[in-house]
């Protein structure tokens, strides 16, 4: 792990960072040896459980109602990492950010915008009966000081995989333009849509 820290939450009762990293090594298939490399993420999130309800979950009632989660990892070039959040309460966007950083450049946020513009031909239903859209493409606007600095437009082109609290992790493929310049990718997206009327 490196020292480019970002902070998504720091609270007396719960924290949650994440560490720029780097990879390497192999990866082995039907007698086929690749050597791989690259940036990835160290995730950290700690929490105090009230006393009360230590070592159980704590009741539905008492739950912050997040409904609505998407976070997603770029790799945009060998040097250089983008978070993208968005999280909503009750419907209401409390954060919408992206969060740039690199080997060289401490962790950056700027405002972002987050759109799904197509949805999955069929809901995904989770392990508890949990009927959910998933998006086939979304987009993302970026934004510094009220500029557009980068637009990312992303296809999901991997099976979504339940697991991700109540919600799905997947991969995709991106276009779009940063500072002016073409950009292209793949990018990691973990998404949790529970809002009644999505």
């Amino acid at each position: 792990v490196t020292d480019k820290v970002t902070w998504f939450v720091k609270l007396p009762v719960y924290d949650h960072l994440s560490l720029l990293a780097t990879y390497q090594g192999t990866v082995s298939d039907q007698g086929q040896v690749q050597a791989v490399s690259g940036l990835c993420t160290f995730e950290h999130a700690a929490c105090i459980s009230p006393y009360l309800w230590h070592d159980r979950p704590l009741p539905n009632h008492l739950k912050a109602p997040v409904d609505f989660f998407t976070y997603q990892i770029i790799n945009l070039d060998d040097q250089t990492q983008w978070l993208l959040n968005d999280t909503r309460l009750c419907d209401e966007k409390i954060v919408s950010k992206a969060f740039v950083r690199g080997l060289a450049q401490y962790s950056h946020s700027y405002a972002a915008e987050f759109e799904v513009l197509a949805y999955q031909p069929h809901e995904a239903v989770s392990p508890d009966g949990v009927h959910m859209r998933l998006p086939l493409a979304c987009r993302w606007v970026i934004y510094d000081q009220g500029r557009i600095i980068a637009v990312i437009n992303a296809t999901i082109d991997t099976p979504m995989t339940y697991g991700l609290g109540s919600g799905y992790v997947g991969g995709y493929r991106y276009t779009g333009q940063y500072q002016h310049q073409a950009i292209q990718g793949r990018g990691y997206i973990e998404y949790i849509d529970r809002r009644v009327n999505a």
